[in-house]
């Protein structure tokens, strides 16, 4: 009897150790914002074995959702993830959450941060100093965060193509992908999404171009939902190619390959940019 409760003592013990065990935080770096800034925060995963995740970012108040998005990763152990996340403008002086849900098969774990957002009273004052003053501007500190270089990539790209060459001094393989991802939507070049290392990034830089209309670029894609829709958009061309030209037979015949329900179903393209930066101006765009 003794040596069978040893027995089943190991083994409760053998799968308790087996089980994965995931934590979460979110942190932000202040406590107070105005509307239409933005929060640099900085969430850290940590999992007793390697899991493939899907991480959710919510700006809550009072439990209603104001903003969100959403990133796919996969965690060693750890994985630190640093972004910036744009609070919208129309947002009003109170009090929200900034909350994070990891989801790892049919588990979740969550974190959350709190904020404030104030609403700051300018006091305009009309000094008349008896000394003529000569303004200086102070040279602001150098903002080397992602989200800025990534931000000044994006503006030099554009009269200067080899600024693209700066995506490979992140550092991170994942900031380099998104680099690229966002220069290539930016200047409309499907060449920079050639560039990307991780598949799904690829291919859902690939589908902006298709819903734009290029679909020269199927057989580059490696997804088969994806590459099924592509295919579904160019058969559409060609069927409107050979009508235009009246050959009726030949759009008979194409039109035996053709779905409706795949050709119909839209996908849209993920925006890797938000993760981490937006401009802000008078007119904000949310």
């Amino acid at each position: 009897m003794i040596l069978l409760i040893i027995v089943g003592v190991y083994l409760l013990l053998a799968y308790s150790s087996k089980e994965t065990t995931v934590e979460a935080s979110i942190s932000g770096d202040k406590y107070e914002y105005l509307a239409g800034e933005n929060i640099n925060y900085e969430a850290t995963i940590t999992s007793s074995k390697k899991i493939d995740a899907n991480l959710r970012y919510v700006i809550l108040s009072n439990n209603q959702v104001k903003k969100s998005y959403s990133e796919k990763v996969t965690i060693d152990k750890e994985s630190t993830r640093n972004g910036i996340l744009l609070i919208p403008s129309t947002l009003s002086q109170g009090s929200y959450e900034l909350k994070l849900t990891a989801a790892y098969g049919s588990k979740t774990v969550e974190s959350s941060y709190e904020f404030s957002i104030i609403n700051v009273q300018r006091n305009v004052s009309q000094p008349t100093p008896t000394v003529p003053v000569i303004p200086t501007t102070p040279t602001p500190p150098k903002d080397n965060t992602f989200g800025s270089r990534l931000i000044a990539i994006k503006q030099q790209v554009t009269n200067n193509p080899t600024a693209a060459n700066d995506c490979e001094k992140f550092t991170s393989t994942e900031q380099k992908n998104i680099c690229y991802s966002t220069i290539a939507d930016h200047t409309s070049k499907v060449s920079y999404c050639d560039l990307i290392s991780d598949v799904y990034v690829k291919d859902n830089c690939y589908l902006a171009f298709v819903i734009r209309g290029n679909t020269q670029i199927c057989d580059k894609i490696n997804d088969n939902s994806t590459k099924l829709y592509c295919n579904q958009v160019r058969l559409v061309e060609l069927m409107n190619q050979y009508y235009q030209q009246n050959n009726t037979e030949k759009v008979i015949e194409l039109s035996s390959q053709f779905e409706p329900n795949l050709y119909n179903s839209n996908p849209i393209p993920e925006n890797y940019e938000y993760t981490y930066s937006q401009p802000t101006s008078t007119n904000d765009i949310i």
